[in-house]
């Protein structure tokens, strides 16, 4: 199995088609490839943006706040970026490659039965 990392990297999930989707999951669990399924920086940001505007009392800095509410304003954004890091990503990865394999299974075998039927 080849896959040219130039080709994949930063390439949209729905481009992928489900034959090759299934093969890249079989190369990932076989050990020969690696790959990760996240938002890119621009959708990031604006979703830690969000989160900041909901969950700091200073979101942006706004008026003289104290070294105190600064210094909370900032644990709370290092919180926010950890849930987002090594929870929330992770997991919305494993969801999306349980059930974009699930849609490839049901692809592939449609096409298999086409086939089989056209014999």
């Amino acid at each position: 199995y080849h896959l040219d990392m130039l080709t994949w990297r930063d390439k949209r999930l729905v481009k992928v088609s489900s034959e090759d989707f299934l093969e890249m999951v079989k190369a990932r669990q076989e050990g020969l490839i690696d790959f990760t399924i996240r938002l890119d920086e621009n959708d990031h940001r604006q979703l830690l943006g969000n989160l900041r505007d909901c969950y700091l009392n200073h979101p942006r800095g706004a008026g003289s706040i104290s070294d105190a509410a600064r210094d909370w304003d900032q644990l709370r954004l290092d919180i926010l970026e950890e849930a987002l890091e090594k929870h929330l990503y992770p997991m919305l990865e494993h969801g999306l490659t349980a059930t974009r394999v699930r849609h490839a299974k049901v692809v592939v075998g449609n096409r298999i039965k086409q086939a089989m039927e056209t014999m």
